[in-house]
C-alpha cells in the first residue's frame, strides 16, 4: 500500500514537471510562428489593398507609420503613388501629397476662417488626386480664402478624432467650423473590431460619457493580429478570425462621443 502511494506521488510529481515543459514548448511554437508571420508580412499577397510607391512607381514608399497616440498615421511630407488593382483591373492609380503637418495637402489661406474636416478615407479622398478630395474642393469653392484642413485618413473612426483633440494634436480655434464625416462602420472601428486598427485608442463608457482606456491591444499582440488580418485578406485564413460585428455596447460607446 505504501509502495503504491509512493509510486502515485512520484507519477504526480513527474506529471507536474512535464506540464510546464509542454506549455513552454507550445508558447515557443506560437512565438516562433508569430515571428515568422511578422517577418513575412510584406511578402503576403493583397487582393485589393493599395500599394504605396514612389511617384515614379519604381519602389515602395514610406507612407503609413505606427503612431503611439492614434494607432497609425500618414508620414509627414510624404508624396506617394497609390495603386489599387483587382486582378487585371486598375481601380485607381493616383498621387497623394501629405503636408509637413501630416495632413492631406489642401490649399487655402492660413489666415482665413478655419474649417477642419475629420473622418476616414471618404474625407481623405482615397483613390482621388489631391485636387479632387472634398476638403480641397470646398477650399476651391470658397476662393481659397479659408484655412481648410483635411484631418481624415484611411480607416479612421471617431476614436482617432477624440484622441487627437484630447492630447492637443489638433487644436480647434475659436469660431472654427468642424465637420466630421461618419459612416455606420465607425461603430465597429471605435470598438477595435477593424482588423487594420489593432493599436488605436480605446474608449470605454464611464457614467454618462466615455473615457480613454489605453490601446486596443499591446503592441506585440497588435502586430500579430495585423499579420493575421493580412493572411485573411490574402485568402490564406478564414474571415471569421478577424473583426466582428458591433453589439449594443459598441453602439453605446459611439453614441457617447
Amino acid at each position: 500500500m505504501t509502495r503504491s502511494i509512493r509510486e502515485g506521488r512520484d507519477a504526480k510529481r513527474a506529471g507536474n514537471r512535464t506540464w510546464p515543459r509542454v506549455l513552454f514548448a507550445v508558447a515557443l511554437l506560437v512565438a516562433s510562428a508569430a515571428a515568422a508571420l511578422f517577418a513575412a508580412r510584406d511578402l503576403l499577397p493583397r487582393r485589393t489593398g493599395a500599394r504605396y510607391l514612389t511617384p515614379d512607381g519604381a519602389a515602395r514608399a514610406a507612407y503609413v507609420r505606427d503612431d503611439p497616440d492614434l494607432g497609425y498615421s500618414p508620414v509627414p511630407g510624404a508624396r506617394v503613388r497609390a495603386v489599387r488593382r483587382a486582378g487585371d483591373r486598375t481601380i485607381y492609380d493616383v498621387l497623394y501629397t501629405i503636408d509637413a503637418d501630416g495632413h492631406r495637402l489642401t490649399h487655402g489661406d492660413p489666415a482665413g476662417p478655419d474649417v477642419l474636416f475629420f473622418g476616414c478615407s471618404f474625407t481623405f479622398g482615397e483613390g482621388l488626386v489631391d485636387a479632387d478630395a472634398l476638403p480641397e474642393q470646398l477650399s476651391a469653392a470658397l476662393g481659397r480664402r479659408a484655412h481648410v484642413v483635411n484631418l481624415g485618413f484611411h480607416g479612421y473612426g471617431p476614436h482617432q478624432m477624440l484622441r487627437a483633440l484630447e492630447i492637443g494634436r489638433v487644436r480647434v480655434p475659436a469660431g472654427a467650423h468642424v465637420i466630421y464625416q461618419g459612416l455606420s462602420d465607425h461603430v465597429r472601428r471605435a470598438a477595435g473590431k477593424a482588423p487594420w486598427d489593432t493599436y488605436g485608442p480605446l474608449y470605454e463608457v464611464d457614467g454618462d460619457g466615455i473615457r480613454y482606456a489605453g490601446r486596443f491591444h499591446a503592441r506585440p499582440i497588435a502586430l500579430f493580429l495585423r499579420t493575421v488580418a493580412r493572411l485573411v485578406n490574402a485568402g490564406l485564413l478564414p474571415q471569421a478570425l478577424v473583426g466582428g460585428e458591433p453589439d449594443a455596447a459598441d453602439r453605446e460607446r459611439t453614441s457617447g462621443w
